[in-house]
C-alpha cells in the first residue's frame, strides 16, 4: 500500500515538474488578436480566410505583455511550401507588464503556391528560448485573370550597336483561373521612340508560354549609354496589363551618322542576286532627326542600256521631324543585260545639297544570250564538216570494194 502511495506521489510531481517546465518555456504575454489585411483570424475557428496568390499580406499582430521581457520578437510563418520558407519576423523589443504593443509583419505569397489550405504560425520568442505558438486556418487562392512575366531573354545579350536588332523574347505564366486569349507583348524602348509587339494566342491556366520574338531597331545615331527597355504584357481583352523593366546597353556607331548631319540614312542589302527581267529591291530608310519637315530627292546612276530603275513611293520624299520614312528602288535588268556584275549609285539630296551616295552592286544570274548563240552556230559548223567528211569517208570506201571485185565469164 505504501508503494502505491509513493508511486502515486512521484507520478504527481513528474506531472507538476512538468506543467512547471512548460510555463517556464512560455514567454509571458498573451496574443490578443491577429488581421490579415484588416480581417480578424481566430484560431479555434473553423472559417478560413481566402487568399490569391502572388499577393503580399500584411499580418497585424497585437500582443499584452504580462510581465516585463526583453528581446521579444514575433515571427509569421507559412508552412508547406516546398520551395522554401514564407516567413517574417519583427525586430526584437521589449515589453513591460501590463502593456499592449501592435507589430505589422508581410508575407509574399508566390505564384507557385499551389490552390490549398495551409496553416499560419504565429510565434512569440524571447532570448531565453521562451515561445508562445497559435496556428490559423488559411485557404490559398487565385485570381480569375492574372499573368506573370517570368522571363526575358535579349539578342544581343549584353550590349547592342546603334543601327542593330534588338530582339527579345518574353516568357509568360497564367496564375489565374482563367484560360487567356489574344496575349499582346510589346517591347519599347522610350527614350529612343521604338516599339513592336508580338501576339500569342492562348495561354491556357497554369501554364507557361515563350513569345515569338519582338524585334526593334536601334536608330543609327543612338547615343552610347543605358536605356530603360519596357516589356509589357496586355490581356483579359486588354482590360488588364503588367510590365517589367529592363537596362539594355547601347554603343554608338559614329559611322553611321557620318556627314548625314540631322539626317540619317540607311539603305541595303548592297549587293543582289538576280535573273534577267527580275527586279532587285534596296531598302532606303530616311530619318530626319532636325526640328522641321525635309524633302529628299532619290537618283539612280550608272544602269545606263542595261537596266531600268524605279522608286517606290516616289522618287521625292517628304519627312517629317523626328519621324522616319522608308523608299524602295526596285532594279530590274534588261534581257540584253550580261551576266555577272554590275555597278550602280544611289543618291540622296535634301535642298540641292548631296547627303549621300552608296554604291551599290547587283548580279545578273543565267548564261549569256549572244555567247549562247555563237557556241551553238560554231558546233552546227562543226557537225556539218563532221557529217561532210562522213560522206566522203563512205565514198570512198564503196569505190575502193568495186574496184577489187573480180569479173565473173558465162558460158
Amino acid at each position: 500500500m505504501m508503494n502505491k502511495i509513493v508511486k502515486s506521489i512521484a507520478i504527481l510531481a513528474m506531472l507538476l515538474l512538468s506543467a512547471l517546465a512548460v510555463s517556464a518555456a512560455t514567454v509571458p504575454v498573451s496574443i490578443d488578436s491577429v488581421k490579415i489585411d484588416g480581417d480578424a483570424i481566430s484560431p479555434s475557428a473553423s472559417n478560413r480566410l481566402s487568399l490569391e496568390r502572388n499577393d503580399d499580406i500584411d499580418i497585424k499582430v497585437t500582443i499584452t505583455a504580462l510581465s516585463d521581457v526583453e528581446n521579444v520578437k514575433i515571427t509569421a510563418t507559412l508552412d508547406g511550401y516546398e520551395y522554401g520558407d514564407i516567413s517574417d519576423s519583427t525586430s526584437v523589443f521589449d515589453v513591460e507588464a501590463n502593456t499592449t504593443y501592435k507589430k505589422t509583419l508581410t508575407l509574399t505569397l508566390p505564384d507557385r503556391m499551389d490552390q490549398d489550405n495551409y496553416k499560419l504560425k504565429v510565434m512569440v520568442s524571447s532570448r531565453d528560448d521562451e515561445t508562445l505558438i497559435q496556428y490559423y486556418n488559411l485557404k490559398i487562392d487565385t485570381v480569375r485573370h492574372g499573368l506573370k512575366i517570368k522571363d526575358v531573354v535579349f539578342s544581343p545579350e549584353n550590349e547592342v550597336k546603334a543601327g542593330r536588332a534588338l530582339i527579345a523574347t518574353a516568357r509568360i505564366k497564367n496564375v489565374g483561373k482563367k484560360d487567356e486569349e489574344g496575349v499582346k507583348v510589346t517591347l519599347s524602348i522610350p527614350e529612343l521612340d521604338v516599339s513592336d509587339s508580338v501576339y500569342i494566342d492562348e495561354i491556357e491556366s497554369e501554364d507557361t508560354i515563350t513569345s515569338e520574338e519582338v524585334y526593334i531597331r536601334i536608330p543609327n545615331c543612338a547615343a552610347t549609354g543605358e536605356y530603360k527597355a519596357t516589356v509589357t504584357v496586355k490581356y483579359n481583352d486588354g482590360e488588364d496589363s503588367i510590365s517589367k523593366d529592363y537596362t539594355i546597353n547601347v554603343v554608338a556607331d559614329e559611322d553611321l551618322c557620318k556627314g548625314t548631319g540631322k539626317t540619317v540614312l540607311t539603305i541595303g542589302p548592297e549587293s543582289q542576286e538576280v535573273e534577267k527581267k527580275q527586279a532587285a529591291i534596296y531598302a532606303l530608310t530616311i530619318s530626319n532627326e532636325g526640328s522641321s519637315a525635309r524633302t529628299y530627292t532619290i537618283t539612280v546612276d550608272g544602269l545606263s542600256d542595261w537596266a531600268t530603275a524605279e522608286v517606290s513611293p516616289s522618287n521625292a520624299i517628304v519627312v517629317d521631324a523626328k519621324k522616319t520614312e522608308a523608299a524602295y528602288i526596285y532594279v530590274t535588268p534588261n534581257k540584253s543585260a550580261t551576266s555577272g556584275d554590275h555597278m550602280f549609285s544611289v543618291t540622296i539630296a535634301s535642298s540641292g545639297e548631296t547627303l549621300q551616295q552608296v554604291p551599290l552592286t547587283l548580279t545578273v544570274k543565267g548564261s549569256d544570250v549572244s555567247s549562247v548563240k555563237k557556241v551553238l552556230e560554231i558546233s552546227l559548223i562543226v557537225l556539218v564538216v563532221l557529217l561532210v567528211v562522213l560522206g566522203l569517208i563512205i565514198g570512198l570506201k564503196k569505190k575502193s570494194e568495186s574496184e577489187e571485185e573480180p569479173e565473173q565469164t558465162y558460158y
